[in-house]
């Protein structure tokens, strides 16, 4: 580790030794990326180039719907450790849907971990090949029934609902991929209960 390096040069030293990570959770028939393995992957880099994490609570409330919504914005410092002054802070915010008090502790890690990717510019997708064998082997055709664009709708608070869900889990892609749509708001109403419960579930987890 050299002492005489500023963050920034610390944090691009990061960024050349580690730029993709393969998601190893499964939301539906897509995947997604835990705060666990972000961070134990990166966090011997960290230390080899002397940079600690602050995390710090700026902002919470709670959004009321069907379902009431945690909402957090953190604030996340890169810290070098031989000059504490010198730091690179961002922002990040996260939702979780308040069904217990694990929910703070959902969105830390979720803005954590997204602020790491980011800071990092840490690539999490699949190369052609393998999202084209994903998609062959998990996703099931969709009849016409479930995603024609010519079928009602979902409404607007249920599109909120579905957004946050989709944020915290950082999986937007993936759903939209299943249900063979182009944005949130195509989802046909038919399946919404469906599609919210299971991500319910698996943010659950």
């Amino acid at each position: 580790m050299s002492n005489n390096k500023n963050i920034y040069q610390r944090v691009l030293a990061v960024m050349g030794e580690i730029s993709y990570l393969k998601k190893d959770a499964k939301v539906m028939s897509y995947k997604a990326i835990t705060h666990d393995k972000v961070v134990s992957s990166v966090r011997s880099h960290l230390i080899e180039h002397g940079i600690v994490i602050e995390q710090d609570l700026v902002h919470s409330e709670v959004l009321q719907g069907n379902k009431p919504i945690y909402s957090a914005r953190y604030s996340i410092s890169f810290v070098n450790v031989d000059s504490p002054e010198d730091r690179l802070t961002v922002h990040h915010d996260a939702h979780a849907v308040l069904t217990d008090d694990k929910s703070p502790g959902k969105t830390n890690s979720y803005a954590l971990k997204n602020a790491i990717l980011k800071t990092f510019m840490i690539e999490t997708g699949e190369n052609d090949e393998e999202s084209n064998k994903v998609e062959t082997v998990q996703s099931k055709p969709q009849t016409e029934d479930v995603t024609s664009k010519d079928k009602p709708k979902i409404k607007t608070l249920e599109i909120n609902t579905l957004k946050q869900l989709l944020t915290q889990l950082d999986c937007e892609s993936g759903f939209l991929k299943h249900y063979s749509i182009d944005r949130v708001e195509d989802l046909n109403s038919a399946v919404y209960e469906t599609a919210k419960k299971q991500l319910e579930f698996k943010l659950a987890k």
